[in-house]
């Protein structure tokens, strides 16, 4: 494992994707990149618009996946012709190409952008999934067969789940299942479980005072790419929403206390 660590500024980034469009679309366009918190970034193009069939040939040059492109491209029912930015999939797949390799970890500061080490090859083969500085081999993990049985027995509930996360536990120090809260057209959420096979989507619709949340086993599935990918989309757009919400409730009490607190004077003065 290498410990390479670069530091750019935004700018250096800009600049390193900008060179890579100059390669792929032929003429160079003005780039900017900016991070919206610490953990999504992407590139836009401030002066101008880029045409949709430019970025069909950026991901096309990119060799993008359909589940990268149906990231990267506007939603169909939009009709739209051109873009005023690239996706964080996009804009990484570009600064990736630049600088040669792959990398372990990203870290974003309001003014600087940090790359951190770099991926061995032999990892993209490997049968394990890293989740922060751990790795935990797949193969050592319950099948999804056995996990779908032992539901199937035990009530299909969240409190014969916790079976096995507390096995899990108690040899790998974390539960290997995460609780993702945000409903699609069909559950009110799902439990995303590491097993030998990968990851293993358990969608609910009821939740009992007793057993908590009720799984519909006839809807598990392994995840692939495509649908992990729609996951941290739908998260994203969760998070910024609520976020943004906040933010305004927060500005609303925050001028509610100031106003309060100059009416308060003028009446001390009176």
């Amino acid at each position: 494992m290498s410990s390479k660590v670069i530091k750019l500024t935004w700018s250096e980034v800009a600049e390193m994707v900008r060179t890579e469009l100059r390669k792929i679309i032929g003429r160079d366009v003005f780039c900017v990149a900016k991070s919206d918190d610490d953990i999504y970034w992407d590139i836009s193009f401030p002066l101008e618009r880029l045409p949709l069939s430019d970025l069909h040939r950026i991901l096309e040059a990119l060799d993008a996946t359909d589940s990268q492109r149906d990231l990267s491209l506007p939603p169909e029912e939009d009709h739209a012709d051109s873009v005023s930015s690239l996706s964080m999939t996009v804009s990484q797949l570009l600064l990736r190409r630049n600088l040669g390799y792959d990398w372990e970890y990203l870290h974003l500061a309001e003014d600087s952008f940090w790359v951190l080490g770099e991926r061995d090859a032999h990892e993209t083969n490997s049968d394990f999934i890293k989740v922060g500085s751990q790795r935990f081999p797949l193969g050592e993990l319950k099948s999804r067969q056995e996990v779908l049985e032992h539901l199937s027995e035990n009530g299909a509930s969240h409190r014969a789940l916790m079976d096995i996360c507390e096995e899990y536990l108690g040899k790998y120090q974390n539960e290997l299942c995460w609780y993702y809260p945000t409903t699609d057209e069909l559950h009110l959420g799902t439990f995303l479980l590491l097993v030998k096979e990968g990851v293993l989507s358990l969608p609910f619709n009821e939740v009992d005072s007793v057993d908590y949340e009720l799984f519909c086993l006839e809807d598990a599935c392994l995840c692939d790419a495509a649908s992990i990918n729609l996951l941290i989309a739908d998260w994203y757009r969760f998070d910024s929403d609520l976020r943004h919400a906040m933010e305004g409730m927060r500005r609303y009490y925050e001028k509610r206390e100031v106003i309060g607190n100059e009416n308060k004077a003028v009446s001390d003065r009176s």
